[in-house]
């Protein structure tokens, strides 16, 4: 296994983006930021890096990992090419993968993920077969999706089958999203949660209790300024004139008890001002 260590961020981020190597340590007591784009080849990573704060993968496939990150980070994902420069599509081994990946994190602050997709590869069934524990935690997830309408159950069940956020926030910027958002309205206000009963990993909807728009963030600001509080309601009068930006929602949880003592706490406010950080993100699609 090749390592990397003791390296500044910038040279770091230049070696992952045309790492040749199949696995790879990277330890850093100085590491704060890191990505990894276009290593075709890599197919395992060990992280040890305690300042860690943020790591962008642009990537396929999704790495086999070991991660040491005791502090908060953030990560983002945005579903890759692969070897014969093909885009792919999330299937059930896409979103497994996550899941691994996600599970060697030990504090998610802050999950994005820009999923590209021209067709529905997920198959909801051999996924759940293929569930033994429970979904990771994560305080906050931010989906910018360019799919068709019919990858919208789909992908919305890979996504909260990999992790359960407090706070999801959906970026809109085209007709696509407007079409998800009031999808999205119709399946939280209708969902069946008599789908899975007879299996011990059951899918989100038994475990979601309520689900509420906190606000919307107009864009290009994330000040104050730019928060207008509303609600389900408002938001589907104003559809399909939505103003490009982000719209917060907020997920109600209840666990069993065995995931509750798991699970760990950071506060709203501290959280909240983060959100300039976020101004720093590539959602462009």
């Amino acid at each position: 296994m090749d390592r990397i260590s003791e390296l500044s961020d910038f040279t770091i981020h230049h070696i992952m983006s045309y790492l040749s190597a199949k696995e790879i340590m990277i330890s850093s007591d100085r590491l704060k930021r890191l990505s990894i784009s276009s290593c075709i080849k890599l197919k395992e990573i060990e992280i040890d890096t305690p300042y860690l704060l943020s790591l962008h993968y642009r990537n396929h496939p999704i790495l086999t990992s070991k991660v040491n990150v005791p502090r908060l980070w953030r990560l983002h994902f945005i579903n890759a090419a692969d070897e014969l420069g093909n885009k792919v599509d999330p299937d059930v081994q896409w979103f497994l993968n996550m899941k691994q990946f996600l599970g060697a994190s030990n504090r998610i602050e802050l999950l994005s993920i820009n999923v590209k997709s021209k067709r529905d590869s997920f198959n909801l069934e051999e996924f759940r077969n293929c569930l033994s524990s429970l979904p990771c935690e994560v305080e906050k997830l931010w989906l910018l999706l360019d799919a068709p309408p019919s990858s919208f159950a789909a992908l919305l069940d890979g996504l909260l089958g990999i992790g359960y956020p407090r706070e999801f926030s959906l970026i809109i910027k085209h007709e696509v999203h407007h079409n998800f958002v009031e999808w999205l309205y119709k399946e939280m206000m209708n969902r069946d949660d008599n789908c899975c009963n007879s299996r011990n990993i059951k899918c989100w909807r038994h475990y979601l209790k309520d689900f509420k728009i906190k606000g919307f963030h107009f864009l290009p600001s994330f000040d104050s300024l730019s928060f207008m509080t509303l609600d389900l309601d408002a938001v589907m009068d104003l559809l399909p004139k939505l103003p490009n930006g982000i719209l917060q929602c907020r997920m109600y949880w209840c666990f069993p008890e065995s995931l509750e003592l798991m699970r760990r706490f950071v506060t709203a406010e501290w959280l909240d001002s983060q959100i300039p950080l976020l101004l720093k993100m590539n959602f462009s699609l």
